[in-house]
């Protein structure tokens, strides 16, 4: 498969430049502004506006050019900050509360006496 691959790709220079003026290239062409070619490389005579096709090229466009950033919102449940207002516990007060509620649930009952000894 490798040796394929390179066979297949041998003399190909991808270059950056290539791929934007290949995605102008389809700009112009979805929105109607250079006509269909045909397999010689010959006008078809005809012209034809693939808008899905312009969108998706201008999003490529303007992605490499820095025009669009992509954004994401993070919140908590219902939209509350993931932080919440109050300072957080100490570590050992955290420890003992998860701990008690443990031994609540009867999934660590001798762990509970410990934890009243910690003071």
């Amino acid at each position: 498969m490798a040796e394929l691959l390179s066979r297949a790709t041998e003399g190909v220079v991808l270059t950056r430049q290539w791929v934007l003026e290949r995605l102008i290239q389809n700009v112009n062409r979805a929105l109607q502004a250079e006509q269909v070619m045909d397999r010689g490389g010959m006008p078809a005579g005809e012209y034809r506006y693939e808008g899905s096709i312009a969108n998706r090229a201008l999003e490529l466009l303007g992605k490499e050019l820095g025009m669009f950033v992509d954004r994401a919102e993070l919140t908590g449940r219902g939209g509350d900050p993931l932080m919440p207002d109050q300072p957080m516990p100490n570590i050992r007060e955290l420890a003992k509360a998860i701990i008690i509620v443990l031994a609540k649930a009867r999934a660590a009952p001798q762990i509970e006496a410990e934890v009243t000894s910690w003071g």
